[in-house]
């Protein structure tokens, strides 16, 4: 599945500046009961951190993930379906992409301060978990859903 985000812009209050199409019903797909205008909770408040700290923050809902960027007094999200990629933990998202990119355990093992087999190990759980069985299918299946 290839990730198709929509873009929303808003404010720091969480009004509603701007909806690519199809970004109302990806915000209806995780809060059936919204009705437009502001953003559904618990989002103005990322949004609010997000504007005042002037830093990235992620929400992940059941079925929608929420990219929150802080530009120049506006904020811009973007939104798509959650994926497989999602199921992964932070380290086992960096440890797949730094071997997708043709790092060795070893390597990225010595980056990250971890042993080389932690790094297979959790390689192993990347692999059941994405249902990939090497490490082309590793790097194609990350190039399209991220």
């Amino acid at each position: 599945m290839i990730a198709t985000y929509r873009t929303i812009i808003t404010t720091p209050g969480a009004l509603l500046l701007a909806i690519e199409d199809g970004g109302a019903a990806a915000l209806r797909e995780q809060w059936p009961d919204w009705t437009g205008g502001r953003l559904p909770e618990p989002l103005p408040s990322l949004v609010a951190t997000a504007a005042q700290t002037q830093s990235a923050h992620t929400y992940s809902g059941s079925s929608q993930v929420v990219h929150i960027h802080p530009v120049e007094g506006e904020i811009f999200m973007r939104i798509r379906v959650r994926n497989q990629i999602d199921t992964l933990g932070e380290r086992e998202l960096d440890v797949a992409e730094r071997f997708a990119e043709g790092h060795s355990h070893k390597e990225i093992a010595q980056a990250l301060g971890l042993s080389p087999s932690t790094v297979s190990n959790q390689l192993s759980a990347v692999y059941v978990k994405l249902h990939v069985s090497n490490k082309a299918e590793l790097a194609q299946l990350l190039e399209k859903i991220r």
